[in-house]
């Protein structure tokens, strides 16, 4: 095309949803159309939504706005769970937006040569602009846990999962376009296999992946903690490539509390889950999302979460206040906590996660670690080690994209720092 369409996308919510806004990028950029700058205007915005909050919920709706404003002659796409849920508001917004959801992404290549009918298949260019060194990949969707306090099994729909040949497909592309590290994501990542006619399973499907590809690094996003089997601890420990890092659904430590929010397993449960990781894989780094002011905790509740969290010594923890999500069970339970309660609950886990991670990061000082450097300004280099801890340092090489080795030399709450050997 001459005069080629520019868009914007902005992604909020969680790694499936960035997969998503990847694939989408992809499919646009393949029409021919070039990514605008963040204060440029655009032909088309894509707002890839997240419900997971009432907040988020807000951030979505703020974001179409603002597309509007900056472009009102524009058009607009509402993808994601707040655009798939019917009490986000989103559909109260006026202007020239179709609402997709998330079922509307299968469809989405469509519904753009229908918005754009000049984008056809002879405009397709082949070597679009899209390099990720690390890049996310979708084994599954859906959920069918029902937490009483999440609205997503209702905006994702019932649980699938990929054909493994369809992932490994996709990996391998990832892999010969440079990418060097592939996170496996799903709404029920450890479900994986459900469904499916072959007989596979998260163990099997890391297995695979690692020995198919081992010169790129194969991360595990969220799971829940009942779904980390000793398998997959057996197959994280065989494969270097795989990355020593875990992040699980804690959610709560007061079995009264995980009974309300319908999780499936005890203190005790996940106190034997982390030993047994532990016994396996003594390196590994392991996160949580943990959720503070749920219907009904005490005082008590939460002094007892605050030394859970201390004794299972967490790298980081993710905390999210409780965000009643109008049409869940818990959005109507009795002896809900005050929003200041929850903002100072919060607040005060943080400070000990930030305080968890420091103790970590001391330990570090003077190891010397592997880092995939993923940004690179001048000499200020950036990336990640295996085991999830962010690292800074400088070189006059140019090593982006590429595994360096590092000796730790200093730290902060967020990060080390360090020196190439």
């Amino acid at each position: 095309m001459s005069n080629r369409y520019s868009f914007q996308i902005t992604t909020l919510g969680c790694k499936v949803n960035q997969y998503e806004s990847d694939k989408m990028k992809e499919e646009l950029f393949a029409l021919g159309f070039q990514e605008a700058k963040k204060n440029e205007k655009a032909d088309l915005y894509i707002i890839n939504t997240c419900s997971v909050t009432h907040i988020a919920d807000r951030k979505s709706r703020q974001h179409i706005r603002k597309a509007i404003n900056q472009n009102p002659q524009a058009k607009i796409i509402a993808a994601g769970c707040s655009a798939e849920n019917k009490n986000s508001g989103i559909n109260k917004i006026s202007g020239n937006i179709t609402i997709i959801g998330n079922k509307g992404k299968e469809h989405f290549k469509t519904l753009i040569t229908q918005l754009f009918p000049e984008c056809t298949s002879h405009h397709i260019i082949t070597n679009y602009p899209l390099f990720r060194n690390r890049a996310y990949l979708k084994t599954g969707d859906g959920c069918q846990n029902f937490c009483s306090y999440c609205v997503i099994p209702y905006v994702r729909g019932p649980l699938t999962s990929r054909p493994s040949k369809h992932i490994l497909q996709e990996a391998q592309l990832l892999a010969a376009s440079g990418c060097k590290e592939i996170i496996l994501t799903a709404i029920h990542l450890g479900a994986y296999g459900y469904g499916l006619q072959e007989k596979t399973n998260l163990a099997s499907l890391l297995e695979q992946l690692a020995c198919v590809l081992p010169g790129v690094r194969i991360r595990l996003s969220s799971i829940e903690p009942l779904d980390f089997s000793e398998n997959i601890i057996k197959v994280m420990k065989k494969h270097a490539n795989i990355c020593k890092h875990v992040h699980l659904s804690l959610q709560h430590s007061s079995n009264k509390i995980l009974k309300a929010m319908n999780r499936n397993y005890t203190q005790n449960d996940f106190r034997n889950i982390v030993a047994k990781i532990r016994e396996i894989i003594p390196n590994i780094t392991i996160t949580a999302d943990i959720i503070v002011g749920f219907p009904g905790e005490t005082e008590e509740d939460f002094q007892e979460l605050k030394k859970f969290t201390q004794e299972i010594k967490f790298y980081k923890c993710h905390v999210f206040k409780f965000s009643p999500r109008k049409g869940t069970p818990a959005a109507s339970y009795p002896n809900q906590t005050p929003e200041d309660e929850k903002r100072r609950r919060s607040s005060e886990l943080i400070e000990l996660s930030s305080a968890l991670s420091l103790k970590t990061h001391k330990d570090m000082i003077g190891d010397k670690v592997e880092v995939l450097v993923e940004s690179q300004t001048g000499e200020n280099c950036d990336g990640f080690t295996s085991n999830y801890v962010k690292v800074k340092f400088k070189s006059n090489k140019n090593l982006l994209n590429s595994i360096a080795t590092i000796k730790i030399t200093d730290i902060h709450s967020e990060y080390v720092m360090g020196l190439t050997e």
